[in-house]
């Protein structure tokens, strides 16, 4: 014994272990138990979860895969990258279940996708996998990660560090605390605050539809006759009706008006678990638009939902419109599949047609119908058997078909979009009595999501005048529209969350885009009382509001909204010089003045400080180049670049402090040396005027300038 040497494990080292085994045990014991166990394998590195999520959405399939990461979502080959290596596998899916356990989720692709990329920040760092070992290091790997692979990251970000705060540290089941914050950790009061300049449809924000596109679609809407322009058109319609999830208007009952006093409406069942409501219309020209749009689909949809109906008590037989149904168990001609398929064309579908079998001739003579096709020339023709048509309706084309809301326990044929087969697709190939069941993701690549192919904006030429190429709509522009121009109007929280369907008012601010501007003006027109939110301030302005408070006895909130006067949003920031008393002696000089304000969080006065940052970096080193070359007269330059740059990073500095509250506003003190030339006069009766006369009057240093 004398030769070996046993490292030292500490109390919290060996508990932390024996933690994390039995956060393991517990998961695995949690999985056998549940809805789940009878048909996934916890060894299995793909887990079909289908049956356990309750979704919307039929066609969505909840699949886990715990796999190494590719960096790709699409094309890779998972047997090639082999399953997540022991023991992290058991511990992901120990995490993931504790996820969806205490997390009301019906997507979880980010969890697992999160999890799979920890596993590939170890490996990047040198070290296997394992959630013991787990620190900020590896973390901060994982962030750098998720940044550099998705275009859209707060999702993952977000669940990472929901996954660290709230399962890890609270299981803790690593060998050290992990003291860690996601750098992009969102603040839900301001967060997502894409500002619109001073118009909410000048379409800035991504979140938001631009108005020349609302106008665009509303053309096409009382133009086009076409069947997939009136689907998606008829969708959008509803969308702007009220606040709502696609899901929501995609699962909507054929029997979903309804009225009160004489007031429309139409009755609508939340999909995040909002109680069942009906939205009321906001006025009569909505209330047309509204009926008009429903009943374009109900037309559109009567037979399709018919055949629906049949299905649902004939699953296995193949329905037959009224009149065609002599037609059961015999030979078909091509003409009689397109009759009983409801074809507008009258032909088959080519992918249809190859997998029929095909009988023996006949002669026109021999029409079942007591008349010749005189549309076909030939004397004889090919006939197909009625058993392989409806294997094929029913085994490929019904493949997904079922109810329209399981969650609900709406059927199709009761389903306002529940279309002709195919409708979407605008090839010719529509087939009026085979159901469908419109989904989230055709609407999706209708609306500017096709990679290949022409979109409801593509077929009309219909293009953003801002790129020249076509317009791109997401499904959910419409209900952050809605939500925003409430908050413009200053709805009620609690009216507005239940107006969009929402258990919590505290969700309102994620689809809430109205400039912060707009709320410095309402606070001067309004006072701090009836605002819809107080205004927070940092700098000169927050001394100079309390100095003129305590100067002319007033309160605080009354001294900022005369501070604050009337607001110009500029490239620079916002300008608080009041125009209507002189021109401005500091034009396109903003950084050098004390009424130059920033707003925390606005994007836009990030980029430009930003941007100036750098303008003012390069004329110093250009100052500075000139100098070394012997240059006359740079000096004077050089100190004033010295002095923007200076400042401009300030600005930046400010603008990117986590410590710093969104919306705040931010104010720099003007220069000790003002450019202009009242005051450049002010500083000249401070150097002449006696020490102390000016603290006597009540100026400050941030003051000077306004003399």
């Amino acid at each position: 014994m004398a030769g070996v040497v046993l490292p030292f494990i500490s109390p919290n080292e060996r508990s932390a272990r024996d933690n994390l085994e039995l956060f393991v045990d517990h998961a695995k014991y949690y999985h056998c138990t549940s809805a789940t166990s009878t048909k996934i394998d916890w060894d299995d590195a793909t887990w079909d979860l289908s049956d356990f999520f309750t979704s919307r959405n039929r066609k969505r399939k909840h699949v886990a895969r715990f796999y190494n990461y590719s960096g790709k979502s699409h094309g890779v080959n998972l047997a090639e990258l082999g399953p997540l290596p022991q023991p992290f596998s058991d511990q992901a899916k120990a995490i993931f279940i504790e996820y969806i356990r205490t997390n009301n989720v019906n997507n979880f692709t980010h969890i697992v996708s999160v999890l799979r990329i920890v596993a590939k920040a170890f490996e990047n760092l040198g070290s296997p996998p394992d959630i013991y070992d787990l620190t900020p290091q590896v973390l901060d790997e994982a962030i750098n990660i998720i940044f550099d692979t998705y275009k859209t990251k707060d999702s993952h970000v977000w669940c990472l560090d929901k996954i660290v705060r709230e399962i890890i540290n609270t299981a803790r089941i690593t060998r050290n605390y992990v003291i860690w914050k996601a750098p992009s950790a969102r603040d839900h009061e301001n967060e997502n605050r894409r500002y619109l300049a001073c118009n909410v449809l000048d379409g800035i924000s991504d979140k938001l539809p631009h108005i020349k596109c609302i106008l665009d679609l509303a053309g096409v809407f009382n133009s086009s006759s076409d069947d997939v322009d009136v689907v998606v058109s008829s969708w959008f319609a509803l969308a702007l009706f009220s606040p709502t999830r696609a899901i929501e208007i995609l699962t909507l009952p054929l029997k979903c008006m309804t009225s009160m006093d004489d007031t429309f409406g139409i009755s609508w069942r939340p999909a995040k678990g909002g109680m069942p409501l009906t939205k009321f219309s906001t006025s009569d020209e909505w209330t047309d638009v509204a009926e008009e749009a429903i009943r374009r689909l109900e037309v559109l949809g009567h037979s399709s939902r018919q055949a629906a109906k049949w299905y649902e008590e004939n699953p296995n037989e193949l329905y037959l419109p009224p009149g065609l149904e002599r037609l059961r168990g015999k030979p078909l001609t091509k003409w009689e599949i397109s009759l009983i398929l409801g074809n507008p064309n009258e032909r088959v579908p080519g992918y249809l047609l190859n997998h029929l079998t095909s009988t023996r001739e006949f002669t026109d003579d021999e029409s079942r119908f007591g008349k010749i096709d005189v549309r076909r020339k030939k004397k004889s023709r090919v006939m197909y058997t009625f058993d392989s048509l409806e294997k094929e309706v029913i085994s490929r084309l019904l493949k997904d078909f079922g109810p329209a809301d399981p969650s609900q326990d709406l059927r199709a044929s009761e389903a306002l979009f529940c279309l002709p087969y195919n409708i979407c697709h605008g090839r010719g190939d529509t087939l009026r009595h085979v159901p469908s069941l419109i989904s989230y993701n055709q609407i999706r690549l209708e609306l500017g999501g096709k990679v290949l192919g022409k979109t409801i904006f593509d077929r009309h030429n219909l293009l953003d005048p801002r790129t020249g190429k076509s317009w791109r709509l997401s499904t959910h522009q419409p209900r952050h529209l809605l939500n925003t121009l409430a908050q413009s109007k200053h709805v009620s929280q609690e009216l507005i969350a239940f107006w969009s369907g929402r258990k919590s008012v505290a969700q309102n601010a994620w689809y809430d885009h109205i400039p912060q501007e707009v709320f410095i003006e309402t606070f001067v027109a309004m006072g701090a009382d009836d605002a819809p939110r107080p205004i927070k301030v940092i700098g000169p302005l927050d001394a100079k509001a309390t100095q003129r408070a305590h100067k002319e006895s007033i309160s605080y909130d009354d001294a900022m909204r005369l501070e604050l006067g009337s607001i110009i949003n500029t490239r620079y920031g916002l300008c608080r010089h009041n125009y209507a008393l002189t021109p401005c002696p500091k034009d396109k000089d903003c950084i050098g003045c004390g009424e130059n304000t920033f707003i925390k969080g606005d994007q836009r006065h990030l980029d430009e400080a930003r941007r100036q940052l750098e303008v003012s970096r390069r004329a110093v080193e250009n100052c500075r180049r000139a100098i070394e070359e012997g240059e006359p007269g740079v000096e004077g330059w050089l100190a004033k670049h010295l002095e923007k740059e200076e400042r401009w990073a300030m600005a930046v500095e400010k603008l990117t402090d986590d410590g710093i509250v969104k919306g705040t506003l931010i104010t720099l003190s003007p220069p000790k040396i003002s450019q202009t030339r009242a005051g450049l006069a002010a500083e000249i009766r401070k150097v002449e005027m006696p020490v102390g006369v000016l603290d006597d009057m009540g100026f400050d240093d941030f003051d000077v300038e306004g003399m």
